[in-house]
């Protein structure tokens, strides 16, 4: 007799891009299980703005830095495919249309978040606010988008806060970057 797949348990990724001074911009990601485990982490090297690329980017080379540069290095170097992605950082939403995994930005101050071509959606969660993007065509998929990242976000909350994990990234990344700076 064929027995149900148990459902693997909800994986989490945070991402989360800081700027080092003098070294340029670094990013970190980790991905935790529903309790908050640390499952993986990848650190992006530094990248330094290129002054051409800002102008020929122009608005969009914000974008362009935090997602393609380095949002999707660490998001293609990572082994599991997360359930969620959260983010600390705006520029990052537009990785929502690049991944299959669903895209937040974790936002208690932002009164909103414009990005051209995509919807932005508040959810509000737990006296948190999220921030997540649809297509400008796509109503029907939003509402049920929404549904499933509440869904995961209120499994999530039963470990951690969601400021935890981003303290963790922040945390490594110190490390990392006064490692480099004490070999160097």
């Amino acid at each position: 007799m064929n027995q149900p797949v148990p459902k693997s348990p909800a994986t989490y990724a945070f991402l989360s891009i800081r700027q080092f001074e003098k070294v340029g911009y670094c990013g970190g990601l980790l991905i935790v299980s529903h309790l908050g485990r640390p499952l993986e982490f990848h650190c992006s090297a530094p990248i330094e703005p290129n002054r051409a690329q800002q102008i020929l980017y122009g608005k969009t080379y914000e974008s362009y830095l935090y997602c393609e540069q380095i949002g999707m290095a660490l998001v293609e170097k990572a082994r599991c495919s997360p359930s969620l992605l959260i983010t600390n950082s705006s520029p990052l939403l537009t990785l929502s249309s690049m991944i299959s995994t669903p895209v937040i930005l974790l936002d208690n101050e932002s009164t909103g978040t414009e990005l051209a071509g995509f919807r932005v959606s508040k959810i509000e969660f737990d006296s948190q606010c999220f921030w997540s993007t649809t297509s400008l065509r796509d109503d029907e998929h939003t509402n049920a988008q929404e549904s499933s990242i509440k869904q995961l976000l209120e499994s999530f909350t039963k470990s951690l806060t969601f400021e935890e994990p981003f303290e963790r990234i922040d945390k490594a990344m110190e490390e990392a970057q006064a490692g480099c700076r004490s070999a160097a």
